[in-house]
């Protein structure tokens, strides 16, 4: 992942599938909380697709928590959050 056309150097990196209805409702949202550290697109109605990117893994983590957060609109299990 070093070269700039795969990772540009990242050292963690997270792949997301969303499965749903109501995927595309999900977009916007998530390419707020990821920013510049990935992408996120509608792959076909009802499947989402987002990739990470970053650093370490406790930074990758740090942008993860809130995207799963937002994805099941529940509390995530606190064993996550420690």
């Amino acid at each position: 992942m070093a070269q700039s056309f795969t990772g540009n150097g990242a050292g963690a990196m997270a792949s997301v599938v969303l499965a749903a209805p109501n995927a595309e409702a999900h977009l916007a949202p998530l390419r707020a909380l990821i920013g510049p550290l990935g992408g996120v697109s509608l792959r076909e109605p009802g499947l989402l697709a987002l990739r990470l990117l970053a650093a370490d893994g406790y930074l990758l983590r740090q942008t993860l928590l809130p995207v799963l957060a937002e994805l099941t609109a529940a509390p995530l299990p606190k064993c996550w959050m420690t």
